[in-house]
């Protein structure tokens, strides 16, 4: 993929991208807790669904994911009948759902405002209205994805994302660690 179709797409895959999925394993492992429904909301090349999808109690994975020809390749694969991989725009399957998720976990897309198409930046600033959040957040769509994310958590759930160092260094990313 070209620099400039990552930039579009935000297909930004992690360094080390199997040792951050196994270190994120690892850790809910080590939390003791057990996810029966998780989320995906871009799924990519399927590197969480391929590690997590497993678990004993799994009862309901769903990944999420807007390329059509990574949906096919996720297709191909042999998951358990309780994982179910969907063509979708997260931002649009998170207004229209009402399924709710003990985990929600991945690597969502980075994709500056600057190059996000019009119709991703008024979905994300509908999510920051919802929030009462400043407009001027929507500034990326990772933002989007974490707000996004909480509308299909469960009360108790957790968010485990690989997210950019600008969540923990930048203002404008005080008001969504809030």
């Amino acid at each position: 993929m070209k620099n400039q179709d990552k930039k579009l797409s935000g297909s930004y895959y992690s360094y080390r991208p199997h040792k951050t999925v196994h270190f994120m394993e690892q850790y809910l492992a080590k939390e003791n807790k057990r996810y029966n429904s998780v989320l995906e909301p871009s799924a990519g090349d399927g590197r969480f669904v391929d590690k997590l999808s497993f678990g004993k109690d799994m009862q309901n994975f769903v990944a999420i994911e807007l390329m059509e020809e990574k949906v096919e390749q996720l297709n191909s694969k042999k998951y358990p009948a309780y994982v179910k991989i969907i063509q979708d725009d997260f931002l649009d399957f998170a207004r229209k759902t009402n399924e709710k998720y003990q985990l929600i976990i991945g690597n969502p897309p980075y994709i500056s405002i600057k190059n996000m198409e019009n119709s991703s930046i008024e979905k994300g600033r509908d999510i920051c209205e919802k929030y009462n959040l400043p407009l001027s957040l929507m500034k990326n769509i990772w933002v989007a994805f974490v707000l996004a994310s909480v509308f299909c958590l469960e009360s108790q759930g957790v968010i485990f994302f690989v997210l950019p160092m600008e969540f923990l260094q930048v203002q404008y990313a005080e008001k969504i660690r809030l």
